[in-house]
């Protein structure tokens, strides 16, 4: 679990920040401080364990971006514990897309 100060996800008083989470969108989209740290342990956890550096020559449209990552390398999920009980476990395949490069 990262420890994420979970004050980053709470609504001020004048109606800015909080969190939503939209079931139907396509993508996922964190408040900076709780990207930034899951950003930081997706880049780590690559180097660490598979000595991948993400691509960096030119900005795609994703934010972490791998070139030619072999079919071994083992993708992980990420599970979203809410106040109350409720988890959410998104699987590899709906947080990791796969493009053919040319």
């Amino acid at each position: 679990m990262l420890p994420i100060n979970l004050e980053v996800f709470k609504l001020k008083p004048n109606r800015v920040g909080g969190f939503v989470f939209d079931s139907r969108s396509a993508a996922t989209f964190l408040v900076a401080g709780a990207f930034n740290m899951l950003e930081e342990n997706v880049i780590d956890y690559f180097k660490s364990q598979y000595n991948l550096q993400p691509f960096t020559e030119r900005k795609l449209s994703y934010d972490v971006c791998y070139l030619n990552v072999p079919n071994s390398v083992a993708m992980f999920g990420i599970g979203y514990n809410f106040q109350g009980g409720a988890k959410l476990e998104v699987d590899p395949n709906s947080l990791f897309l796969t493009f053919k490069t040319t």
